[in-house]
């Protein structure tokens, strides 16, 4: 009984240390971004999440937008180039990524993320299709107002949003010129990509596409599906679908390509948002390599998961 209850004794112990010892970062953490394995330790994580007002173009801005390379300092929130109060995570726009999705209003005003759950590559089913799982790789679009969104204010929930943001950046054709989002790719790699509509005060439905490239679907909201090549993906407020995007276009092609999203046909005015995929550098296709069989698919779809739930369907709000 004694040599148990020391067994048992010593191991808590040892679990008490480890926790006791596993250090706290300021602002996100970095030992469990790593590459997930099927016989890796069990990893503590912690990460300490700051929620406060904070204003667009704020100080840390310095000249932005007349400056771009200003836009992209630290604890700079740039959005569309517009002044406006928000509040955030950690003074970023989105917050960490290891948040969960609070209120419509908060997501208009500036508090989301995304939870990112990842497993081994060996439980993955889709995992000869890609090359790249990159964290970086992670698409948020939500909607902006130029102004604060409050559930007070009559009306003001429905209100059509000015813009919509791609990881937190965007502008308006006449706007400030400010930068937006962008994603890196090597000619010849295939890339897993992980896109999320945040929503925000409205419930509009979004299209999701990018320039010259098909985009093979192959999960929903976190769930496998049949792999589907397809050329735009319709989300709902709050769903979630993961794509491949092969890096394909000959060197000889342009090297910036758009990244463009907008509210459903339904939703009676359309609002826009857009990002950049960057070409940079060129790899080697191995012969050896498996083959997509999606690649010889020549007949391209649009994906939705909800292609009768538009705007002014029973619970969903129309914008004003």
């Amino acid at each position: 009984m004694f040599f148990r209850f020391a067994i048992f004794v010593g191991l808590g112990s040892v679990v008490a240390t480890i926790i006791y010892l596993t250090p706290i970062p300021e602002q996100t953490f970095l030992s469990c971004d790593r590459p997930c394995h099927h016989l890796d330790w069990p990893m503590i994580c912690r990460v300490k999440l700051t929620l406060e007002p904070f204003h667009t173009l704020s100080k840390a801005c310095g000249n932005c937008p007349a400056n771009k390379t200003a836009c992209l300092a630290k604890y700079c929130v740039s959005a569309d180039g517009h002044h406006r109060g928000i509040l955030t995570a950690n003074r970023q726009l989105p917050g960490p990524s290891i948040q969960i999705f609070l209120s419509g209003v908060d997501v208009a005003n500036g508090i989301f993320g995304s939870l990112i759950v990842r497993q081994a590559d060996a439980r993955e089913p889709h995992r000869l299709l890609y090359d790249v799982d990159d964290p970086n790789h992670v698409v948020m679009v939500s909607q902006w107002h130029h102004s604060i969104v409050t559930d007070t204010l009559a009306g003001q929930a429905n209100k059509k949003p000015a813009l919509l943001l791609i990881n937190g950046k965007g502008h308006q054709p006449n706007g400030p010129q400010v930068p937006l989002a962008s994603f890196n790719v090597t000619r010849g790699l295939r890339y897993r990509f992980r896109l999320a509509h945040a929503g925000g005060a409205g419930a509009c439905p979004i299209t999701f596409a990018v320039e010259e490239h098909p985009l093979t679907l192959i999960a929903l909201d976190g769930n496998p599906v049949v792999p589907l090549k397809v050329k735009s993906i319709s989300l709902a407020k709050g769903e979630r679908a993961d794509f491949i995007l092969s890096a394909d276009k000959h060197a000889s092609s342009k090297d910036v390509y758009s990244v463009n999203v907008h509210t459903d046909k339904g939703c009676h005015a359309t609002v826009i948002g857009s990002a950049l995929l960057k070409y940079q550098g060129v790899i080697s296709i191995d012969d050896s390599s498996p083959v997509n069989p999606l690649d010889k698919q020549d007949h391209l779809v649009e994906m939705t998961t909800n292609p009768s739930d538009k705007c002014n369907s029973p619970g969903n709000e129309i914008w004003r």
